[in-house]
């Protein structure tokens, strides 16, 4: 109520105005309490933070210190060696161009050259080789995941024996206050402790090796896969004939890939493959021209496009409500997908949405329980529940299509 008559009379003078204005005693008294009451409330000092306590103080200090240790003992020990490694690896790439191109092997110096560039943009060491990659490249990157794993093996040492030095500490101090029957400041010590344990140590059976398939020096990996999950990729590129699973455009087999020629502006094929609830959807591919290279997904029979372009747009499409590259999974890059590199592209299919990685880099994410996806005609398969391919007007090599069965298997249609 005070709040509505402040809003009334938005200042003390106007109170003071009809006070002197009106001449009934009750009003006069009420406006009067009134105009106290609002400038009691208006001068009000806001409530205080609680004081910390001794112990709270303490811990707090201790805890920065031992941050502080942490960065300069564990962080800037660990992002040290990812930078020689990091170097390591672009001084033998190189290395291997220039020794492809002494030897006058154009082939082998323009696949190097891809691997450089794709390094670079990326920062990136895939987990796993494709069957499709190039020797030479398994075999620059077969030394830098075992000084990886070796990397991290030793970063995870380091952490234990300093979290055992401060978790030492606080158990003495803990037990302390214990013996004394400070109760209350022993349990804030063990929060303390519980806290630290949790934010230092990885716990047993998490993701493997954070430094590969994600950039050097972050600690974050892609999401594993559920249990239960298939451990390979399903080859989805021998099922194919481009004569009967064409939708649109001109499409062909040629040297163990399939080819879009590019002659279409919305040229896609369905994979005569219904998905299940959850799976990996994985091409690699390299586009010759154009302008777009487009995977086709779909969760029980509600259709949806993952588009790379070459101006670096990047989105999930058929948002309801929203157009191309117009929703809340676009994202502008300052490059985008260029001509004659090669990329690896995954999308991640669960049932509360999907992940697009581009080379092992998450790109964008969609929460979702694919109810908010809209059918449109334009990039559609006639099956519903088909994975397929596209281009926009692009002469595209896909020179692998995979698949991995996370929930139940899929189906491969005849």
């Amino acid at each position: 109520m005070i709040h509505a008559i402040k809003a009334l009379f938005h200042s003390r003078q106007t109170l003071r105005h009809l006070i002197m204005k009106t001449h009934h005693p009750l009003f006069f008294a009420v406006l009067l309490a009134l105009s106290v009451t609002i400038h009691a409330q208006d001068n009000v000092p806001p409530a205080a933070a609680p004081p910390q306590s001794e112990i709270q103080k303490w811990l707090a200090t201790t805890d920065a210190q031992w941050k502080a240790t942490f960065k300069r003992e564990v962080t800037d020990v660990h992002e040290a060696e990812l930078g020689k490694v990091k170097a390591q690896y672009r001084t033998a790439l190189e290395a291997a161009i220039a020794k492809a191109s002494a030897a006058g092997d154009l082939d082998g110096a323009v696949v190097l050259r891809n691997e450089q560039e794709r390094f670079v943009d990326t920062n990136v060491i895939p987990a796993q080789d494709l069957a499709t990659d190039a020797a030479s490249v398994k075999q620059l990157r077969a030394p830098v995941r075992i000084a990886l794993a070796k990397m991290e093996t030793d970063h995870a040492a380091r952490i234990k024996a300093l979290h055992a030095k401060y978790d030492q500490m606080l158990a003495q101090v803990q037990t302390q206050f214990t013996q004394r029957q400070r109760l209350d400041d022993a349990l804030e010590v063990k929060a303390k402790r519980d806290e630290v344990a949790a934010a230092w140590i990885r716990p047993a059976g998490a993701a493997g090796n954070p430094a590969t398939n994600v950039p050097f020096g972050t600690k974050a990996g892609t999401p594993p896969v559920q249990a239960g999950a298939s451990p390979r990729l399903t080859n989805l590129l021998r099922t194919i004939d481009p004569d009967r699973n064409a939708v649109a455009g001109t499409w062909a087999m040629k040297d163990g890939a399939l080819v879009s020629a590019g002659n279409n502006g919305a040229a896609r094929l369905e994979i005569p493959y219904e998905a299940p609830a959850e799976y990996d959807f994985q091409i690699s591919f390299t586009k010759k021209t154009g302008g777009c290279v487009i995977q086709n997904l779909t969760v029980n029979e509600h259709p949806f496009i993952w588009v790379m372009s070459a101006d670096g747009m990047f989105t999930f499409h058929y948002v309801k409500g929203a157009g191309a590259g117009a929703n809340k999974t676009t994202v502008n890059l300052r490059v985008g997908i260029k001509d004659n590199r090669r990329y690896t592209s995954l999308v991640k299919v669960r049932k509360n949405g999907a992940e697009a990685f581009l080379d092992g880099k998450l790109i964008t994410q969609w929460k979702t329980d694919f109810s908010d996806t809209v059918h449109d005609g334009f990039w559609a398969l006639p099956n519903k529940s088909c994975l397929g391919v596209a281009s926009g007007n692009s002469h595209v090599i896909f020179h692998s299509i995979e698949v991995r069965e996370v929930s139940e298997p899929g189906k491969l249609l005849k």
